[in-house]
């Protein structure tokens, strides 16, 4: 408990720290920021801390090593209405195998139909439509190591689309989660889309002009010039996660869990996430969570801006479980979002 009891208050010391204002930060210099949805209303339910948890197949996006602790092959479905009216998507498929591991996901966030404006059409009543979205999939393993040391590596390919252009991606995700031995105590570290950077290409790009100065000087009268713009390339949203995972009461049929994340991202400040699950009887679950971002700070609609909270019901079917969960989060101006995750193992 007194080891408990310091990290706790290191955890304090570190959030005070944060309130301090920043002098600057680089929120909005990375791309592909559908990348750091939520995969799963379990681990939005507990504020994202998840990173030491990793014993479910949330585990999949979140910390690759902790595919080798599942104990059934399965599979979890999320879908949410994101910010704005866009759709996500996830789907996450596990297969442990002993001491090995093995997922697949797949993830989307799509945006439906947009109207086009321009200049002469500021109110898209004559240009039409276009539609954006981003697409990722990833493979993964995992190995244990040791009774207490797990390790797990994924590969994901990374595409975003917009009218017609395009870019695509490469990135790693790595993981490690070590059971400490000390009573519950979990320590898990990740590091997150580690990979190449993004450009668009494509026939948006090829604007054939007339120079004004050729028609001034000149009076040119012949076709337009070629003529093709050029993007500049973005990186991807990488950051390292540390986590801490102790159960305060671990009974036959009453556990209490806490969970702590400490985030490091390229595009933002350090945040902090926090989380506590309560469950009975092992089959139902009630979770709240919290994020700690100075990025939000001086733009908060409440103090219960990034709070996240849910539940979850888990329902035996002979050798077959099926999990259903529910999670909310806070989103201040961005309103509130909800998140279903439909889980089955077999």
């Amino acid at each position: 408990m007194k080891k408990l009891a310091i990290l706790i208050l290191v955890a304090v010391g570190l959030g005070q720290a944060f309130l301090d204002q920043p002098d600057f930060s680089k929120v909005g210099m990375s791309g592909a920021q559908f990348l750091k949805i939520p995969t799963s209303a379990r681990v939005l339910g507990m504020g994202g801390a998840f990173t030491a948890i990793a014993n479910d197949f949330s585990t999949i996006n979140v910390n690759p090593a902790g595919i080798v602790n599942l104990n059934r092959n399965g599979f979890a479905v999320t879908e949410v209405r994101w910010i704005a009216n866009t759709n996500y998507a996830y789907v996450g498929i596990g297969i442990p195998q002993g001491y090995n591991a093995f997922a697949v996901q797949i993830a989307a966030l799509t945006m439906g139909k947009i109207r086009k404006t321009t200049y002469e059409d500021p109110y898209g009543d004559l240009s039409g439509t276009f539609s954006a979205h981003s697409e990722m999939i990833g493979l993964s393993y995992a190995r244990k190591m040791t009774d207490k040391l797990n390790v797990g590596v994924t590969a994901k390919l990374i595409h975003e689309a917009i009218s017609n252009l395009s870019a695509s991606g490469f990135a790693i995700d790595l993981g490690t989660y070590y059971n400490t031995g000390f009573k519950s105590l979990r320590i898990g570290m990740t590091v997150h889309n580690y990979g190449t950077d993004m450009q668009f290409y494509g026939e948006d790009l090829k604007v054939p002009t007339i120079p004004t100065d050729w028609q001034e000087a000149y009076g040119y009268q012949g076709n337009p010039v070629p003529l093709l713009l050029e993007t500049s390339p973005y990186s991807l949203p990488l950051y390292f996660s540390l986590g801490l995972a102790y159960d305060f009461i671990d009974m036959p049929k009453n556990k209490l869990t806490g969970a702590l994340d400490l985030i490091h991202p390229n595009d933002g400040l350090e945040k902090v996430l926090f989380g506590l699950e309560y469950q009975y009887d092992k089959y139902f679950a009630l979770r709240a969570g919290y994020k700690l971002d100075p990025d939000r700070f001086y733009d908060k609609k409440s103090v219960l801006e990034n709070l996240s909270a849910g539940f979850g019901v888990k329902f035996p079917m002979g050798a077959q479980v099926l999990h259903l969960d529910y999670a909310f989060l806070n989103n201040g101006r961005l309103g509130f979002n909800h998140f279903f995750t439909l889980s089955y193992g077999f």
